[in-house]
Parts: C-alpha cells; sequence; structure tokens
C-alpha cells in the first residue's frame, strides 16, 4: 500500500509541475502582448472632399474608399463630422 501511495503521489506532483512549466511564462520573447496601434481616423471638417482628405493624411483615395465602405453615391455624401477611418 505505502508503494502505491507514493507512485499516486509522485503521479501528482509530475502532473501539477509540469502544469506549472506550461504556465510558466516563456523568456524567449514569445509570450511579449503585441500592442495595436490605435487607429488612425478623421473627422470631416466644412469643405472636405476625399481627394483632400487622402492627400493631407498620405493615403490614397481608393484607400478610403475601400476602407470606410464608400461606394457609389456614399462617396460623394461626406458629411461634416463624419468620422473617416485612415487605416
Amino acid at each position: 500500500m505505502k508503494t502505491v501511495n507514493t507512485v499516486v503521489i509522485s503521479a501528482l506532483l509530475a502532473v501539477g509541475l509540469a502544469g506549472n512549466a506550461m504556465a510558466a511564462p516563456n523568456h524567449h520573447g514569445e509570450d511579449k502582448v503585441v500592442k495595436k496601434a490605435p487607429a488612425k481616423v478623421y473627422r470631416v471638417r466644412p469643405g472636405d472632399n476625399l481627394y483632400r482628405i487622402a492627400a493631407r493624411n498620405h493615403v490614397s483615395v481608393d484607400k478610403l474608399i475601400k476602407i470606410n465602405g464608400l461606394w457609389g453615391k456614399k462617396a460623394s455624401n461626406l458629411k461634416v463630422g463624419m468620422v473617416l477611418r485612415l487605416a
């Protein structure tokens, strides 16, 4: 019976230690938290159009249209205060 208890305790310790090893932080740089850059946005001002916004923010008009879903009439219906994503 003593041998069985020793085997059971050894097995439990092995599982516990293995679990701790898996939870321990990796010191090889693989567990770094990757932070996303804040989304770049632009609030439409009076007199703005897609070309001006694109030029001012160094993006293409096509990219602005694609990112913001501005197809057809939506592309020409910019409203003051509207928030556009730039990236």
